[in-house]
């Protein structure tokens, strides 16, 4: 090689780290906000058993009932609609993103 020329696999690597590194930041900044949230509601549970456990056995047995019939109403409920909007989801993005941009003449058009 020349000096001053750079290795096309060398620059073709680094390109592919950088957009690498770029993924994993933005796969990050989605995955925290949901990590939170996952890590929050067995604490809210075990905050709540806390306090009606003070109450007496009595209450406590209740809230079990009652949480077990409200988490399973919810889970029937949640997977179908999330499973449903998850697909929804990755078809609109995957259409968005094979789709080829307007030619240059449409592009004009549509700003006017």
């Amino acid at each position: 090689l020349r000096a001053g020329s750079s290795d096309p696999a060398a620059e073709s690597s680094q390109h592919v780290r950088h957009k690498e590194a770029e993924m994993d930041a933005e796969i990050a900044s989605i995955a925290l906000p949901m990590l939170i949230t996952l890590a929050a509601d067995p604490l809210a549970g075990l905050v709540e058993t806390a306090f009606i456990g003070r109450l007496g056995a009595v209450e406590l047995a209740g809230m079990a009932v009652g949480l077990s019939i409200f988490s399973t109403i919810t889970k029937f409920l949640n997977i179908p609609l999330i499973s449903s909007t998850t697909t929804a989801v990755a078809r609109a993005t995957g259409a968005k993103k094979s789709s080829p941009p307007p030619p240059p003449q449409q592009q004009q058009e549509k700003q006017q």
